[in-house]
């Protein structure tokens, strides 16, 4: 690769185009529920300003790793703004779906509770908004590439070999 002077006289840096950044934030989990949602379904109205002026220092959120209300996450935007995903991959070396799950406020996270069982506070919303992997044992990660987010995990559920993809669906 050739350098290409400025005006100035200077060597100008490579082009960076947007879609060629690449971003990730992984998180490893010991045997706990595992939910993949929008947060803004579980974080309280009167909390949610406070969250946002803490966490989404621009107005697209790269992801990373969080701590709110006790609630330990990746969060990340969705790079589409809504959405609804499903979660596919293999459970004990066999094809599983494991939900679908979509994104109201332009933010997808991994959440996992731990004062609190998540099937109670998401239990009032429509089952298509929320997945949860039971009992995870592993890496999960959430990255930015190519313009399109990706959630993944990788472990055990339930004492089961599980990897898994989100695929945008609408």
């Amino acid at each position: 690769m050739g350098n290409s002077k400025s005006k100035k006289g200077g060597v100008k840096p490579p082009k960076v185009h947007k879609q060629d950044e690449t971003w990730r934030a992984k998180l490893d989990v010991v045997a706990k529920d595992v939910v993949v949602t929008d947060p803004c379904y579980f974080i309280k109205d009167e909390l949610w300003s406070e969250f946002c002026s803490r966490e989404l220092g621009g107005t697209q959120v790269r992801p990373k790793t969080v701590t709110f209300g006790g609630i330990e996450m990746l969060l990340a935007g969705t790079i589409y703004g809504d959405w609804m995903c499903e979660l596919n991959g293999r459970r004990a070396g066999r094809k599983h779906e494991f939900g679908t799950f979509t994104a109201d406020s332009g933010l997808v996270c991994v959440a996992t509770f731990s004062n609190t069982d998540p099937r109670t506070v998401l239990g009032k919303l429509p089952k298509h908004c929320w997945t949860i992997v039971p009992q995870f044992t592993g890496t999960l990660s959430i990255s930015h590439v190519a313009r399109k987010c990706t959630v993944r995990g990788r472990g055990r559920s339930n004492g089961r070999d599980v990897e898994f993809n989100s695929i945008q669906v609408g």
